[in-house]
């Protein structure tokens, strides 16, 4: 697909259709409805938000802010995002209502209303900060990992319902700027990407 801006976030949903992010400050999510059909060679337009296959469209519920990271819950009731700049808070996205929910301080979930100024809401509303996240993995127990590229940290976001928690998951000082993250299900390991410069690739194991 041609025409994208800074295209970055990219996760295959429950249903099977594909979300596409995009990061910068007034960015978006595509989603592709059945990509496994998906013609060659598609072409968007941005300013008009024509696409050349009606089963390539903007999903305004998602917000308006820098999408990198995106994940799913276990029962595909929500999906996960984060605000990826220096400042960025954390949303989550009921499916069933297409409710866009910011995290605040006190690790509550509140409704924004205007989607289109999500950052700005979530400022207002007291969300709670996070320095860049730049990816989510899904964990076989249902939480969250976060990856805050900016802060050098792995983060857990263990949700309760009307409430979650944010935790520290890895902490090493020689991980500078972790980045992508994988987890693989036949080791019990994560896989990270730190993009530092020189850049390189680690496996968490569990162990400190």
């Amino acid at each position: 697909i041609k025409g994208l801006m800074r295209a970055s976030g990219l996760k295959l949903a429950p249903d099977g259709s594909l979300w596409l992010g995009e990061s910068f400050p007034d960015g978006r999510i595509w989603r592709i409805a059945e990509p496994g059909q998906l013609i060659p060679e598609q072409e968007i337009n941005r300013e008009s938000l024509e696409t050349g296959d009606p089963a390539i469209a903007t999903l305004p519920a998602a917000g308006r802010f820098a999408h990198e990271a995106i994940a799913f819950s276990h029962d595909g009731a929500y999906a996960y995002m984060a605000d990826a700049w220096e400042k960025g808070c954390v949303y989550r996205l009921d499916l069933s209502g297409m409710e866009l929910q910011v995290l605040d301080e006190s690790g509550h979930w509140v409704p924004i209303t205007d989607t289109t100024e999500a950052r700005q809401q979530a400022k207002l509303l007291h969300g709670q900060g996070f320095n860049h996240i730049s990816d989510m993995e899904m964990l076989p127990d249902g939480r969250i990992l976060m990856s805050e590229t900016g802060a050098g940290d792995i983060l857990v976001l263990d949700d309760h319902g009307e409430q979650a928690r944010v935790s520290e998951y890895l902490h090493d000082s020689e991980l500078k700027h972790p980045d992508n993250l994988a987890w693989d299900k036949a080791r019990q390991w994560l896989w990270i990407t730190d993009s530092d410069k020189p850049s390189s690739l680690w496996a968490w194991h569990g162990n400190r």
